[in-house]
């Protein structure tokens, strides 16, 4: 097995197949059926929200809805975008399952799978790093169904040198 040299020390040839400036876009992309632009995503319809108790001016809020236009709603919010220190999300395990309450209800569903996951999830990291500060920091709770996947993902809307953190940890 022929060890790696490193570029600084390499004194071959001079040539080689990669550029030797990086370009600006990522690595890796991943392509798939349905992946919309970017600039679209942004343009979604924000949500039309009214509080569950108190007013609009108390300091926490509860949300019921689909989060995509909800998000589109923090992004038109000049005092929110770009000061998220912290974003922490759990979003479904693309299992294809229905799950059930202690009773045997549906309690919710985890259908989505594949390319629809993957976009489904994208749309709003997106959102969510037009929201995120600087110096913030995002986490992703997965398992390894999609944790791949969606690093590809990340590192294409954050940078692959922002090393997004993926929690690849099994729900109990």
């Amino acid at each position: 097995m022929a060890p790696g040299v490193s570029k600084t020390t390499w004194h071959g040839n001079g040539t080689s197949s990669q550029p030797e400036t990086p370009s600006p876009s990522p690595d890796v992309t991943l392509c798939y059926e349905g992946k919309r632009d970017e600039a679209e995503i942004l343009s979604t319809h924000p949500a039309l929200t009214r509080p569950m108790w108190g007013d609009e001016h108390a300091r926490n809020h509860l949300y019921y809805g689909d989060n995509l236009p909800i998000l589109a709603q923090f992004f038109q919010n000049p005092s929110l975008r770009g000061n998220v220190r912290l974003i922490y999300i759990d979003p479904p395990f693309a299992t294809k399952s229905v799950f059930k309450s202690r009773s045997q209800r549906d309690a919710y569903q985890d259908l989505l799978a594949g390319a629809h996951y993957i976009e489904f999830l994208r749309q709003r990291l997106i959102f969510l790093r037009e929201l995120l500060a600087d110096d913030g920091s995002i986490y992703v709770h997965l398992d390894e169904n999609m944790a791949f996947h969606v690093k590809v993902i990340m590192d294409e809307i954050f940078g692959k040198k922002q090393l997004p953190q993926l929690d690849n940890s099994q729900k109990m």
